[in-house]
């Protein structure tokens, strides 16, 4: 990071299952790292993206929280009950937003910005071949998803 900044270049880090880093049990002194990490890294460059599917997790630890409460850029997907209602207080979600994230329609999120949420229909396949979205067939994570047919064999 610090040899890229010192070139001018940005870093890019990607961190999967975020959630493990604030697992008190496992390891108590992985959340105050990984927040440290998060805080001083942006100052030199670094582009920091956090994936996870369980925000409560992270969001229960006092420097998962501040992490959370800080970060200017968060895309939202399918969440269970129980992580909808942590992230919809945490962000003050609406009640059309709580929806979205407990049964969105396929290509439906909700993004936070720094300024507010909202939610957004993003990478739409399209019902007919002609009117497919590139970047649906770029990022979808449901392979089995074929013309709008999940789940059956195409």
């Amino acid at each position: 990071v610090m040899r890229n900044f010192a070139g001018g270049h940005r870093t890019y880090i990607y961190i999967d299952e975020l959630h493990r880093y604030f697992d008190a049990e496992r390891n108590p002194y992985a959340a105050a790292r990984l927040a440290r990490f998060f805080s001083e890294l942006r100052h030199f460059g670094a582009i920091i993206t956090g994936i996870t599917q369980l925000p409560k997790s992270v969001v229960e630890s006092p420097d998962g929280a501040t992490m959370l409460s800080n970060s200017r850029f968060i895309v939202m997907a399918e969440l269970d009950s129980r992580n909808v209602e942590v992230v919809s207080e945490l962000y003050d979600l609406n009640e059309d937003m709580r929806r979205t994230l407990a049964a969105p329609d396929v290509g439906q999120y909700v993004i936070r910005t720094s300024k507010a949420p909202m939610s957004v229909r993003l990478l739409y396949p399209g019902k007919e071949e002609a009117d497919r979205n590139l970047m649906y067939d770029l990022f979808n994570t449901s392979p089995d998803y074929d013309k709008g047919k999940e789940g059956e064999d195409a």
